[in-house]
């Protein structure tokens, strides 16, 4: 009788598992731990010659594990491309196999196969969109509960100033005046980042208006004084005050600001983070350096894909940099980051040269 598919499964079941298991390891994306290819992986296989051999009459047992595998492989960091190249690689080993040993496959069996990959792919990837989805909803709502908290505390602080104010306890020169100054401009900086990230969602069209540099990157440092404070940061700022720009302020100010906030994150208490700008050549040139001990080998062009974190370790959704990106897409720029081993990074905002201005100085006359 000719052997069947399930048949040479049964029998190379042991090769076909560790060729699968060294195609996951030899990827670049996160590495699952051999534990959960230990289980995952024959599982798979039980399931696969049971539906082969006509034990299973219906997908349920598939479905159900294949919805649990998704959502752990999302939990570990792997992206909906990598979990179907996951599942994608038995199909290419068992293939592969099959010829190298001569063995043929029935339209039967392979139609058979085809289907319960099919399966074991889509409830796969369905649990896993839905834990992003659940993941998403989630920093979202905790994004709006830390605006909303962040602009209650400022708003307590800037009316308690008013207040001791109002009465003529104390004059409008003085230490009072200092803490609702930095209080409103704290306020001013946390609505436009957010008003940005609305902006960039519904309408990315750039409204250009003319501002000092310097007093926009001062009201992100007051935006994040409390966290460098409360961690005993060194934060630095270095900018030419004279130095104006013309361009969109919220989607400016929104990229440096997640920058300069992913900077803080990953920086370690007690560093150093600094925030630069400066007129380079044809280009205004603002960068972020932190002290983030540097970035895993292969990592630098994935840091600004959604859902990616420089760790798994650290808290957040991922989305951060990508904001940061799109906002200065949006506004003709460039971002780019550059990785100092052992020691941290640089994220680099580039603007074209027609729109630095100096201050004091009438803006150019349009060509034409």
């Amino acid at each position: 009788m000719k052997p069947t598919l399930s048949d040479f499964l049964l029998q190379n079941r042991d090769v076909i598992e560790l060729r699968t298991s060294e195609v996951f390891f030899a990827r670049s994306a996160p590495t699952p731990h051999v534990s959960e290819l230990g289980r995952g992986i024959p599982i798979f296989m039980e399931q696969l010659i049971a539906t082969l051999k006509g034990e299973r009459t219906d997908d349920s047992a598939l479905a159900e594990t294949a919805t649990i595998y998704g959502r752990r492989l999302f939990q570990l960091g792997f992206t909906v491309s990598e979990l179907v190249h996951g599942y994608g690689s038995v199909c290419s080993v068992v293939t592969k196999l099959a010829g190298e040993r001569g063995f043929q496959v029935a339209t039967h069996d392979f139609e058979v196969f085809n289907r319960t990959l099919d399966v074991a792919i889509a409830e796969s990837v369905t649990a896993h969109e839905r834990e992003r989805s659940a993941e998403a909803a989630e920093k979202e709502n905790e994004r709006i509960g830390v605006l909303a908290h962040e602009l209650r505390n400022t708003l307590s602080a800037a009316a308690m100033s008013f207040a001791v104010i109002k009465k003529g306890t104390v004059g409008m020169g003085g230490q009072t005046a200092d803490v609702l100054d930095r209080s409103l401009t704290r306020m001013g900086a946390l609505i436009d980042r957010s008003l940005a990230e609305v902006r960039l969602r519904m309408d990315p069209t750039p409204v250009p208006e003319r501002f000092r540099l310097a007093d926009a990157l001062d009201q992100i440092g007051a935006t994040v004084r409390r966290e460098i404070d409360s961690r005993n940061l060194e934060f630095v700022l270095e900018i030419d005050r004279e130095l104006e720009v013309e361009t969109d302020r919220q989607f400016l100010m929104s990229a440096v600001s997640n920058l300069v906030q992913n900077a803080l994150k990953y920086t370690a208490a007690g560093g150093h983070v600094s925030l630069r700008g400066q007129c380079t050549g044809d280009r205004l040139v603002i960068e972020v350096e932190d002290e983030c001990g540097g970035l895993p080998p292969g990592k630098v062009d994935e840091l600004f894909l959604p859902f990616v974190r420089r760790t798994h370790q650290s808290p957040g959704l991922g989305l951060g940099l990508l904001i940061a990106m799109r906002a200065i897409n949006a506004i003709d720029g460039e971002i780019r980051v550059r990785d100092l081993p052992g020691k941290g990074c640089i994220f680099s905002v580039e603007l074209p040269v027609v729109l630095v201005l100096r201050a004091h100085q009438p803006a150019p006359e349009p060509q034409t």
